[in-house]
């Protein structure tokens, strides 16, 4: 991804953080590691932490967005209106789309490496 389009994404997901009642610079700062996270996906397979009902979710989830993984075809013809706070992931484990709420997002490392 592009520079600019980095930044456009991680505004995006900025404001919405704001709109939820986040201070401005503790959004941008989380959103710059959920942007970080989604890259990280694209490159290699990584081990995401992210909270659910307000508990840490015991098992961390394998993601990746590695066209490696996986192939999908769209076949929908409408357009979805997009949420920047959705994070949508391919899980290696269950073999199926998962997604995440960005602003439960806690961590992320690279599959092999230790949190």
């Amino acid at each position: 991804m592009k520079t600019y389009q980095k930044r456009s994404k991680v505004l995006a997901i900025a404001n919405s953080l704001k709109k939820e009642g986040w201070n401005f610079s503790d959004a941008q700062r989380h959103a710059w590691n959920v942007v970080r996270a989604i890259e990280a996906m694209k490159q290699d397979e990584i081990v995401i932490r992210f909270t659910k009902e307000g508990e840490e979710i015991p098992q961390q989830r394998t993601a990746t967005l590695s066209a490696a993984y996986f192939t999908y075809t769209n076949t929908s013809t409408k357009a979805r209106k997009e949420n920047p706070l959705q994070v949508r992931y391919w899980d290696t484990v269950k073999k199926g789309w998962r997604s995440f709420n960005a602003a439960r997002f806690v961590s992320f490392a690279q599959a092999n490496l230790p949190f």
